[in-house]
């Protein structure tokens, strides 16, 4: 079975960049909506969850490799999807 190539770092580097800054404007989005939840309410715990996951990924560097920068790209790309969802974007 053939393995897809994977992009160049510098790709990797600039679509990362983009991500972290889309990312943490979603989860500021993100706490302002939580904020105006009732406090530990089923939907308040589950969008406190999401943003919590995201901020891990925003705290993760890209690892020592393009494999691992790889990853972290698709990480903070989910993370990202998650927020939006829970936002209904």
């Amino acid at each position: 079975m053939e393995r897809p190539a994977l992009p160049r770092s510098d790709e990797v580097r600039e679509l990362t960049a983009t991500l972290v800054l889309h990312l943490d404007g979603l989860v500021r989005d993100a706490e302002r909506c939580r904020d105006q939840l009732p406090r530990h309410s089923t939907d308040w715990c589950v969008l406190e969850g999401v943003i919590a996951r995201s901020r891990d990924e925003l705290g993760r560097g890209p690892g020592p490799g393009l494999c691992s920068a790889v990853l972290h790209m698709r990480e903070l790309g989910l993370a990202a999807r998650r927020l939006l969802e829970c936002l209904g974007a």
